[in-house]
């Protein structure tokens, strides 16, 4: 990978809690719901674990290098916590969750290194001052040739991006977010398949089974009808007809089939989101 030289500015002081200003300290931001704030400031970080997308069981606190907000995963009512480390950040290279494209970047750090320094809660005003260059930056650069049209689209706000196929199919469009994607489209998808279920089972008690196009016609205008493809529509049909699975528990087996990810990992996903948003 090659770099590009830039003409380097001096920092402004204003600067310093931006990025990783002082030799030997790096200044990284947790984000967390207001009780769990509470705790960690009383008696500390304590490690959470997953796989995320390994093969292996790994714990840690995640950091950011700025304070993430409610489009990246963050809990709709959340506390921002600047964390001190005493460690300049190239002795935390070996803990950095590296995902290329990202306008921001993050770390997976033990307890007990986040422990050893300095922690304190910001205030609003801090937080919006820090998060200005992330509201601002680019996402990554698409990859779509120039003059043409972008085939993808995004039924969910702070979803998976989808794409439709020639022969009518759709599938999901990996990214870089994608982890914290799964976990909106996950809850979305299942509030969707939920008024999915509820018409079916209305239609079947008439003794009348709804057909693709009455499924496309009553559920016009969710997400879920502009995600899925006539594939889905059926087998919901015939999955909620019969009472056989749960919404979220088709909700699941949607995102299986539109990313080839393991259920496994989508699982782990889908957790993770979800402790962040409480």
């Amino acid at each position: 990978m090659t770099t590009k030289k830039t003409n380097a500015k001096r920092p402004k002081a204003s600067d310093k809690k931006r990025t990783q200003a002082n030799v030997g300290s790096t200044i990284l931001y947790h984000v967390t719901k207001p009780d769990a704030a509470d705790a960690i400031l009383e008696t500390g970080f304590r490690d959470t674990s997953g796989y995320y997308l390994t093969d292996q069981l790994l714990s840690g606190v995640w950091l950011a290098n700025v304070p993430l907000g409610v489009n990246e995963g963050a809990p709709i009512s959340h506390v921002v916590l600047e964390v001190t480390l005493n460690k300049a950040e190239s002795e935390l290279a070996d803990y950095e969750w590296v995902e290329e494209g990202k306008v921001y970047r993050e770390w997976l750090i033990p307890a007990r290194i986040v422990n050893e320094g300095k922690v304190k809660r910001l205030l609003t005003q801090e937080v919006d001052a820090l998060r200005s260059p992330l509201e601002r930056g680019s996402r990554p650069p698409s990859t779509v040739p120039e003059g043409r049209t972008r085939k993808s689209f995004r039924p969910w706000p702070g979803g998976l991006r989808f794409k439709r196929h020639p022969d009518g199919s759709t599938s999901a469009v990996m990214s870089n977010s994608t982890a914290t994607e799964v976990g909106v489209t996950y809850f979305l998808a299942a509030n969707d398949l939920h008024l999915v279920r509820t018409h079916v089972i209305a239609s079947t008690k008439r003794s009348s089974v709804p057909t693709i196009d009455d499924l496309r016609t009553q559920l016009s205008g969710t997400g879920l009808i502009e995600a899925a493809d006539n594939r889905d529509l059926k087998e919901w049909i015939d999955v909620f007809s019969e009472r056989k699975s749960p919404p979220k528990a088709m909700s699941l087996v949607f995102l299986e089939t539109k990313t080839g990810l393991e259920r496994l990992t989508l699982k782990t996903y889908i957790s993770r989101s979800s402790k962040r948003k409480k």
